[in-house]
């Protein structure tokens, strides 16, 4: 019976060290931080030729070609390439995807009561702390769900 309340009282603590948190998504000040934070978490990289993006994945596995994943994140190399270049100029760019809603809904109902609203681009929610040069975006597409995490460079935040 002890062993059994043990085992019982370190389950939700393992869980915890596995998830990202609101915290976590703030915290970051850049890709290698980002990086870090992945690979401490189990995440494995894949994709190495993609000179884009470098990619990671959680529960990685290759099936008929492709890669398929519970949580996965993508780091943005080239800021230029991506569709919005020219709304932000931005430091960094990453996106987490979770195909379990919990994880996402984990995150964004933090968010929404710590962050502005900002607005709505490409079918992403944005939000920002003012004068931080922080910008989150939120969206969902089929069976996943995105967290978008953009810094702004720092010569472009605005000063008082």
């Amino acid at each position: 019976m002890k062993h059994l309340l043990l085992i019982l009282l370190f389950i939700p603590f393992i869980s915890i060290g596995q998830d990202m948190t609101y915290e976590d998504l703030m915290s970051f000040e850049n890709t290698k931080q980002i990086e870090r934070f992945l690979i401490e978490r189990n995440y494995e990289r894949f994709d190495k030729d993609n000179k884009e993006n470098i990619k990671y994945g959680y529960n990685l596995d290759l099936r008929d070609g492709e890669y398929f994943m519970n949580k996965g994140a993508r780091i943005s190399i080239d800021n230029d390439s991506l569709s919005f270049k020219n709304a932000f100029n931005l430091g960094f760019y990453v996106d987490f995807m979770f195909t379990s809603e919990e994880d996402y809904n984990r995150i964004y109902d933090v968010a929404k009561k710590k962050l502005e609203f900002l607005d709505v681009f490409n079918g992403m929610a944005l939000y920002n702390i003012e004068e931080s040069g922080v910008i989150v975006g939120f969206s969902i597409t089929e069976n996943n769900h995105y967290v978008n995490l953009m810094r702004v460079k720092e010569d472009q935040k605005k000063t008082p």
